[in-house]
């Protein structure tokens, strides 16, 4: 039951993320907002920014269970302080097994607070932000693990911007 939740877990996502007014970031945000084309790479998992992040991970970790009818998502740390993340238990419905998977990951609003763009009622990072958090990843040799990925989301930005210059000339 809580792998069909996890398909729809997008509109769990968005319902708190506008209700308590957290900010969407990452590949979601550029997804909502590079235009005619779409991440192609697999990205199953949001990125929330929130005031009270292990909050907001249980909150959604409870609307998820309800959804399912059943105990399907749990709360964890992340390997960053202040971080939590929402899992699915997966096909055997154990916790911290190999099959759980991710579905959301909740950090305390940076400082300074990113730019923010509003789509159907939900805040998302803007571009600028993200970009301009893609090239500070980049740059920092700890986050190595990640850079292709991260290089991807840049370029996708920077021809995001390519094109929408181009329509606005037209």
């Amino acid at each position: 039951m809580g792998f069909l939740i996890s398909q729809n877990v997008g509109h769990y996502v968005k319902k708190q993320a506008k209700k308590n007014k957290e900010i969407i970031y990452g590949a979601r945000a550029i997804q909502q907002q590079v235009g005619p084309f779409k991440i192609l790479r697999d990205t199953r998992d949001y990125d929330d920014y929130s005031k009270r992040p292990r909050r907001s991970a249980v909150q959604l970790r409870r609307s998820l269970n309800r959804a399912a009818r059943e105990k399907d998502y749990y709360v964890k740390e992340a390997m960053h302080p202040g971080t939590w993340k929402v899992m699915d238990k997966g096909l055997d419905r154990r916790k911290n097994t190999q099959d759980d998977f991710n579905v959301a990951d909740y950090t305390k609003i940076p400082k300074p607070r990113p730019g923010t763009v509003r789509k159907g009622g939900v805040l998302y990072a803007n571009i600028s932000s993200v970009e301009q958090d893609k090239k500070k990843a980049l740059a920092d040799q700890e986050y190595q693990f990640r850079h292709k990925k991260d290089q991807y989301d840049y370029n996708l930005i920077q021809k995001g911007k390519k094109i929408n210059s181009r329509n606005s000339q037209r």
